[in-house]
């Protein structure tokens, strides 16, 4: 159980400036097999005591150069320097290196806003004794990172959501999928706006492998705005028939500069999201990819595509095929497509006799 030391101490390490802003400061014990339960100073001043194997102790300190302490008694255990800033959060962490040997590893931890709304971030943290790790976070769909190194971590912009997360030495003979004995956490609740941290502490194989689990708030997502962009459909097909078969060009301009560009059909015009596209078709279903490429250096992208001459028998004198066309285009980000401009809607109507 920890102990906070009082107030008059503790007070040392806060700024007293009523413009300063304070850091949060957290420290996650990862050692284990300790003889005793350690302290933690920063600057000499202790502010934890009584950490034992697992804990993660939280306070604020004063922005500015620091010293922290992993004390056993009079004995310093651990020791690293940092300088952290105003309204950061800060994570020194207590763990073993790949063979055995200890460390003191200081993180920042991001509280930048995530690039879609409803998503978190899990940031997993390898602090264990072993090697390079192969990392999978999993739910009803899996992410996975090979090669982690010791020290490392591994963020991950993802949907808010109950999580697992696996973990295993990675070299030759790799386990895939994950044996149970890699699984180091379950459940693990991710919230939007929300920072998730899994410290991977211990020995693999041991009852010690485990996770230190730290939790904090970011800043909120904003919404994606994509710009307007201008689509256009020309070719034998607009109005034609399926049944002759014949070409399609869809043009799209205003796009972003090499940008990726999609291009989507659907049978109804009611909003609908698609990954990260804000469409205003498909909300009905029926949605499908037309196609797809890369914008020019202008922002400009055309593609005409043939569809083989294709009757259909049994359809009425008035039969068609009324849908819907929009394109987006998107820039690459780190969490998957940023849209970067939405097109108008273009009717298209194609008699399938």
């Amino acid at each position: 159980m920890k102990t906070l030391l009082p107030t008059t101490l503790t007070m040392l390490l806060v700024a007293t400036s009523a413009t300063a802003q304070n850091t949060d400061f957290s420290f996650a014990h990862g050692i284990p097999g300790l003889p005793a339960a350690v302290e933690v100073a920063v600057d000499g001043i202790t502010i934890f005591s009584g950490v034992n194997f697992g804990d993660l102790q939280s306070t604020t300190i004063a922005p500015g150069p620091h010293t922290i302490e992993v004390r056993n008694g009079t004995t310093v255990l651990l020791s690293a320097t940092t300088t952290t800033g105003a309204d950061q959060s800060v994570t020194a962490a207590a763990h073993l290196l790949d063979g055995g040997a200890a460390d003191l590893a200081v993180f920042q931890n991001d509280l930048e806003a995530v690039t879609f709304i409803g998503d978190g971030r899990f940031t997993v943290r390898h602090l264990a004794d072993a090697g390079p790790a192969l990392v999978g976070i999993r739910s009803s769909s899996y992410l996975g990172l090979s090669g982690l190194a010791n020290g490392a971590q591994f963020p991950a912009e993802i949907g808010a959501g109950t999580y697992d997360l696996d973990v295993a030495e990675f070299g030759l003979g790799s386990p895939f999928p994950f044996p149970p004995s890699a699984q180091v956490a379950q459940g693990l609740n991710l919230a939007a706006d929300r920072g998730v941290i899994a410290h991977v502490v211990g020995v693999p194989g041991t009852p010690s492998f485990s996770v230190i689990v730290q939790n904090v708030t970011l800043a909120p997502a904003t919404p994606i705005n994509p710009s307007a962009c201008d689509l256009a459909l020309s070719g034998s097909l607009v109005g034609g028939s399926i049944g002759a078969g014949g070409d399609i060009t869809y043009a799209l301009t205003g796009a972003s500069p090499n940008s990726f560009v999609a291009v989507f059909l659907a049978l109804d015009n009611s909003p609908f999201t698609f990954f990260s596209f804000p469409l205003s078709i498909g909300g009905g279903g029926g949605l499908f990819v037309a196609t797809f490429g890369l914008a020019d250096g202008n922002g400009n992208f055309a593609q005409t595509l043939t569809y083989p001459a294709s009757p259909v028998t049994g359809s009425g004198p008035t039969s068609f095929w009324n849908l819907f066309a929009q394109a987006a285009s998107a820039d690459f980000a780190p969490a998957g497509f940023l849209p970067t401009c939405l097109s108008d809607v273009e009717p298209l109507q194609i008699s399938i006799q």
